[in-house]
């Protein structure tokens, strides 16, 4: 059945439903009723493994159990052969031992006397073992959750299941010990049971705790370039550009009058003193609970960068985007994030803006990157006090990440605020307020 689905013209997902759904469930009634070894039904589970990584594409140094773990632990939840096999003589087993039939119930015990002593495995030892393993399940059944009491009162008790509803229990039983055995055996492997430590970082992911500590190390910045935009906007602005006289060349004439030839500026690779050349700057900073809209009188985007500080007089617009990742991964970061709004930056220099793009890193653990002090040099910020604003944001990052670790194990998190909002952010600049 295998080969005749792998030569067919079928998509690989198409032979693995076909393997799931019809060649497994066709099995089934030989694994009832035939008393296979379980070795070789582990040489049958390798050759259809063969053809399920071929089939799934994937590599072949890929962990079997990639294929047959539930989604809950990130696998295909393709069906077992083995798991199937020992479901199905449990499954037999269970009806002949709880039977109305007293002669087959006599029949059983006979039977489980003489293999009791057997080392190889068989499907009455399984369903002794997992009936036992209930047992004990239920007598230290208890509150495991931060649910209430009584929250699993509504669980039946073994002595109130119907014998399908027992048997339910021990089949998946059965299931879930294997799929425990095959977690177990990736924890030893030091490559392919790296993801076993990534489940805490995506349930953080999925609940806000590393947006909540992105807002906070943003705010902090924010906080440091506020008072530097209040004093640019609140200096007299001379539109007017002046020319250097003083370190040129004074030429005297035949008639005695003396004159000088103006140097123009040479242009230079880094911007100094941006927030110098307006004074009617407007900050708008986005966060994960206080979205903003991009200011459409410079372009029309859907990107929302971290902070945006514009100038409609000048027409001077100033891009910041931040990013707080592991410090192995800060070049990644920022390589990621250069290339990410260079369509913005294009689209507003078309229109006749002067844009200065900064995506600046703060590492989880504290370190502030190169570009965080490049981006505050070129704004103008005095040397003193770029070093306080990145100690904080260096702290404020630090505590967040402590947090974040500390609660590593629990559902609950409550979102401290361990920074405020600077009071320069506007309310009615496109600010969008998220429920």
């Amino acid at each position: 059945m295998l080969q005749k689905t792998d030569t067919s013209q079928l998509s690989g997902i198409m032979k693995l439903w076909i393997y799931n759904n019809a060649i497994v469930p066709k099995m089934t009634w030989k694994f009832t009723i035939y008393n296979f070894p379980i070795t070789y039904i582990t040489s049958l589970e390798a050759i259809c493994t063969k053809y399920l990584k071929q089939w799934a594409r994937i590599s072949r140094c890929t962990p079997t159990s990639a294929l047959y773990r539930s989604r809950k632990h990130y696998g295909l939840q393709l069906k077992k052969l083995t798991t199937s096999v020992k479901c199905m003589q449990v499954t037999k087993y269970h009806l002949n031992k709880h039977s109305r039939d007293g002669s087959t119930q006599t029949l059983y015990r006979k039977c489980m006397e003489s293999k009791k002593s057997k080392a190889r495995w068989n499907g009455m030892k399984e369903l002794e073992q997992k009936e036992r393993h209930l047992i004990l399940n239920e007598m230290a059944r208890g509150q495991t959750d931060r649910a209430g009491l009584g929250y699993k009162r509504n669980q039946k008790l073994i002595r109130d299941m119907s014998q399908p509803e027992h048997r339910k229990c021990l089949t998946g039983l059965v299931k879930d010990v294997d799929e425990e055995d095959m977690l177990v055996y990736l924890y030893g492997c030091a490559k392919q049971g790296q993801w076993l430590k990534w489940e805490s970082a995506i349930y953080s992911l999925q609940s806000g705790r590393y947006n909540w500590r992105h807002d906070q190390t943003l705010r902090a910045i924010a906080s440091g370039l506020a008072p530097y935009i209040v004093e640019a906007n609140q200096k007299k602005f001379n539109t007017s550009e002046t020319l250097d006289f003083t370190s040129t060349i004074a030429f005297r004439t035949a008639d005695g009058t003396t004159y000088r030839n103006p140097v123009l500026p040479l242009p230079k690779t880094e911007p100094t003193n941006i927030l110098k050349k307006a004074n009617d700057w407007i900050f708008l900073m986005d966060e994960e609970h206080k979205q903003i809209v991009f200011p459409p009188e410079i372009t029309e985007t859907a990107k929302r960068p971290d902070i945006t500080i514009f100038s409609k007089k000048t027409k001077n617009v100033i891009i910041i985007e931040l990013t707080v990742p592991m410090e192995e991964n800060l070049a990644n970061a920022y390589a990621r994030k250069k290339c990410k709004y260079q369509d913005l930056v294009a689209d507003c220099e078309s229109r006749g803006w002067s844009t200065y793009y900064f995506p600046i890193e703060v590492g989880s653990r504290g370190f502030c990157n190169t570009s965080v002090n490049k981006c505050l040099a070129s704004l103008g910020i005095p040397k003193g006090k770029k070093k306080a604003i990145t100690d904080t944001a260096a702290n404020i990052t630090l505590r967040a990440s402590y947090i974040i670790w500390l609660c590593r194990n629990s559902k609950a998190f409550r979102q401290m605020e361990l920074q405020t909002t600077p009071a320069i952010c506007s309310e009615g600049s496109g600010m969008v307020e998220r429920s």
